[in-house]
């Protein structure tokens, strides 16, 4: 299988980057603990942003994490939810809303840094996110910026905060945020007298606490064991089949129960172009997938942007074209979406590796076509849908 190609911004660099401005080392030497750049960021955007991104999550609520969906069907009722959103407690809306709004400018980012997406200098990274920056509010450009920084792992985590750093907005609300952190640290420590009483009953319900909790940690362990016996039986199960329930005559002979296999979930206007009766939906095959989307409608060979090679899902196919939906390994940022479907079956359907399935589909000329590798079993299939 060819290798799927590296996430923007987020692969381990194969060489060391730049080093980081000189003011990002002062930032570490501090004791204070560092300030959410995603939250800082998220609390400049513009309320209006802020609130079409959360409504325009309230079609996909089914995909959204439970805590996330929650909170974002508590925000669309608020007109103040953008004011919300930088409080620790909606931290899981936080970051699903952040990723909504921006998408569109980490794919222009990306697309402007081109091979050097997966390392780049400072020098590179500044050229393009300036190319960007007349596109959209200064405040998105900024938010983009804060969450590859909050991504400790990205190569290019350090470069995105020192450019914040040197913003003078995101740099004085950045210093506001920490000097309410000294004040809420400082308020704590003036605690009132508390007698010996008092301290021998706190005392006394701390090892109840305890006790309590040792004991819920027994059943827990207890109930995890169980279920990790249950697991084993039926892995055993599976390898003598070769997959899970109800694949086997899939795996073995391809073909597929239509009894319990989702039809694809397309667009009007793809359902116009592309067939999803044809025996090759649903297969795995290597396609060159673009940097960026282009237009929704319109095939994306064309591009002048390039792209790379990647394990993609067949969802549609047409006399000329598929219509794919790209697979990208652990690791990378769009595995980290909400968004993505990682497959539980990845080995039965060719690939070599743990893999997640982006929601985004691709028109992909058949040129830029490769190999079969395999087939999604039904559950597999089922979960993009």
């Amino acid at each position: 299988m060819t290798e799927p190609s590296p996430d923007p911004l987020k692969t381990a660099p194969a060489s060391q980057p730049e080093p980081a401005p000189t003011h990002l080392t002062a930032q570490a030497s501090q004791s204070e603990a560092p300030v959410d750049h995603t939250a800082v960021a998220l609390g400049l955007v513009e309320p209006l942003l802020v609130a079409r991104a959360a409504q325009a999550l309230g079609g996909s609520d089914r995909q959204l994490p439970g805590v996330a969906r929650i909170q974002l069907a508590a925000l669309r009722r608020d007109p103040k939810a953008g004011l919300h959103l930088s409080e620790p407690r909606f931290a899981a809306a936080r970051a699903v809303v952040a990723q909504q709004l921006v998408q569109g400018c980490f794919d222009d980012i990306c697309a402007v840094l081109g091979d050097n997406q997966d390392n780049p200098t400072l020098a590179q990274l500044t050229e393009a996110v300036g190319a960007v920056r007349p596109r959209y509010p200064s405040s998105v450009v900024n938010l983009t910026l804060a969450l590859v920084a909050d991504d400790g792992d990205a190569p290019a985590s350090p470069l995105c905060a020192g450019l914040l750093a040197d913003d003078p907005v995101f740099a004085a609300a950045q210093a506001a945020g920490r000097e309410h952190q000294r004040a809420t640290e400082t308020a704590g420590k003036s605690r009132p007298h508390v007698s010996t009483r008092d301290k021998d009953e706190r005392a006394a319900r701390r090892r109840a606490q305890a006790a309590q909790r040792r004991q819920q940690a027994e059943r827990s362990a207890a109930a995890h064991q169980r279920l990790r016996q249950e697991r084993k039986r039926k892995n055993r199960s599976e390898a003598e089949t070769g997959g899970p329930p109800g694949t086997t005559d899939a795996l073995a002979g391809g073909v597929r129960s239509e009894a319990v296999r989702r039809r694809p979930l397309l667009t009007p206007a793809e359902t116009d172009v592309f067939h999803t009766d044809d025996p090759r939906v649903g297969t795995v095959v290597t396609a060159e997938i673009p940097f960026t989307s282009g237009e929704p409608h319109r095939p994306e060979t064309g591009s002048d942007r390039g792209g790379k090679w990647r394990p993609c899902v067949v969802v549609g196919v047409s006399d000329t074209e598929l219509l794919v939906r790209a697979g990208y390994s652990e690791g990378g940022l769009q595995s980290r979406l909400w968004k993505s479907v990682p497959l539980r079956w990845w080995r039965q359907a060719g690939l070599d590796k743990q893999s997640w399935i982006a929601n985004q589909t691709h028109r992909i000329s058949l040129d830029k076509v490769g190999r079969t590798v395999g087939t999604l079993v039904d559950e597999d299939w089922n979960a993009l849908w």
